[in-house]
């Protein structure tokens, strides 16, 4: 399970694009968000995903993104 997330961005280019995020079970794509993020500081993503398998944090435009305090409970 993932609960959330402080997400930010990198740099401040990427300031303008979002932070997508997307999680899957299995083979499927189960949830899909954006957040819109920022270089002045962390904006917690509270994502509250369940019996995901694998997450994926990506720049809607290719810049980097910054994930601290990552929430998760394993099952």
């Amino acid at each position: 399970d993932l609960e959330g997330a402080h997400l930010g961005i990198g740099h401040e280019g990427g300031q303008a694009h979002e932070v997508v995020v997307r999680a899957w079970r299995g083979d499927q794509l189960v949830h899909v968000d954006r957040v819109r993020a920022s270089i002045g500081g962390p904006v917690w993503f509270a994502a509250g995903y369940r019996a995901v398998t694998r997450v994926e944090f990506a720049s809607s435009a290719y810049w980097q993104v910054v994930v601290d305090d990552l929430a998760y409970r394993p099952r």
